[in-house]
Order: C-alpha cells, then sequence, then structure tokens
C-alpha cells in the first residue's frame, strides 16, 4: 500500500495533477503513528491458531486417544507460562515434552522442521536448532484435576 501510495504521488507530481488524497495522506504519515504489530503476526492470529491446534487435539483424541502428557497435562506454574515469549529462547528450567509425530504432522508449522511441544496446558512450536519459540497456543488442553 505504501508503495503504491508512493508511486501515485510521484506520477502526479510529474504529470502536474493533484495527487490523490490517500496517497498524501500515506506518504506523511509518521512511522510512529502506526501500529506495533510484532514482525510476522497479524490481529486475530493468535486466537486462530490456538483454535486450530484445539480442533486437531479434539479430533486426534476421538480417533487415537492422547498420549499421557497431553490428555493429563502436570499443573505449570503461571510464572513460567508467562516467561514464555513468541520469538525467544526457550527459558532454562522449562520442561517440555514432544508431541506425538503423529499429531506434529497435522498441526499448523511456522517453519519447516519446527516442532511442537506441550508445557502443561500450552502447546509451543519450537525451533529445534535455535530453541527458539516459534508460536504460542495458550490453554489447549485439559488442565489436570
Amino acid at each position: 500500500m505504501r508503495r503504491r501510495a508512493v508511486v501515485l504521488g510521484l506520477l502526479a507530481l510529474t504529470s502536474g495533477a493533484p495527487a490523490p488524497a490517500f496517497a498524501q495522506l500515506r506518504m506523511q504519515e509518521p512511522a510512529e503513528s502506526r501500529p506495533a504489530i510484532s514482525p510476522g503476526r497479524r490481529e486475530g492470529v493468535n486466537e486462530a491458531l490456538r483454535r486450530t491446534v484445539t480442533l486437531v487435539l479434539r479430533a486426534e483424541a476421538r480417533s487415537q486417544g492422547l498420549p499421557p502428557e497431553l490428555s493429563d497435562p502436570s499443573p505449570v506454574a503461571e510464572e513460567v507460562i508467562a516467561s514464555l515469549r513468541t520469538g525467544a529462547r526457550l527459558p532454562e528450567g522449562v520442561e517440555a515434552f514432544a508431541v506425538p509425530d503423529r499429531i506434529n504432522r497435522r498441526l499448523p508449522h511456522a517453519r519447516g522442521g519446527s516442532v511442537w511441544a506441550s508445557v502443561g496446558a500450552t502447546l509451543i512450536e519450537i525451533d529445534p536448532v535455535r530453541l527458539t519459540v516459534l508460536s504460542i497456543a495458550h490453554d489447549v488442553l485439559p488442565p489436570q484435576v
């Protein structure tokens, strides 16, 4: 959109015609006034990811059943869950259990070769080479009662 506005503005300047109003507004808009969105994420992506992961887990639970670490997750302190950040390294001391391959193949992946793991009732997508958290799906597993 910004590139198009700049091109239209340049065309208007060279032809002598007035530039369209939206092109003038986009060219004058300072970078600080634009909303800050984390790189690679749009609004609603986290909720869509959570819903997709939940649907895959429900389908697996109905067809073949979930392994014990997914069907009966151990409780994890809120501080541990809060320390998980997308794009950051996996914090030291966080115990993550890899999701079985049959489930991992069905889950969405941000990068090829990434692996999904469970931390309590939260599933996280991890880059196994850099040990960075790529995606976080909160509260997709049933909590332990």
